[in-house]
C-alpha cells in the first residue's frame, strides 16, 4: 500500500444509513510511527607483522663528488611494505523506541 493510500479512511455505510435503522457503518483508519533504535558502533583494528620486500633491480646513479677527488653514489631501491591490517567494529545496541506521528 502506497502512503497516499495511509492517509485516507475507508467508510462503508450499510443501507439505510447509520441511523440506527441499518447495519450500521464500519471505518478502517491508519497511523503512521516512528520506530528507532540506537546504534553505537567503535571501530576495531590490528596490526600484524609488517614486512619489507625488495622489487626489481635498484638503481644507480654516479655524480661528481662535491669534495676533491671523489665521487657521490645515490642509489634507488623500489620496495614493496607489506602491511596487514584486520578491521572490525564493536556494536552496542541500545533500547528501541516507537512514536506516533
Amino acid at each position: 500500500m502506497n502512503p497516499e493510500e495511509y492517509n485516507t479512511m475507508e467508510q462503508t455505510t450499510a443501507p439505510g444509513g447509520c441511523d440506527g435503522r441499518g447495519d450500521g457503518c464500519s471505518a478502517v483508519n491508519y497511523q503512521y510511527a516512528n520506530i528507532s533504535i540506537p546504534i553505537s558502533v567503535r571501530p576495531k583494528t590490528r596490526t600484524g607483522d609488517i614486512t619489507i620486500e625488495c622489487c626489481e633491480e635498484p638503481v644507480i646513479e654516479c655524480c661528481n663528488g662535491e669534495c676533491e677527488n671523489s665521487l657521490d653514489l645515490v642509489v634507488t631501491q623500489k620496495i614493496c611494505i607489506k602491511i596487514p591490517i584486520k578491521y572490525q567494529i564493536e556494536s552496542c545496541v541500545g533500547e528501541e523506541r516507537i512514536n506516533c506521528e
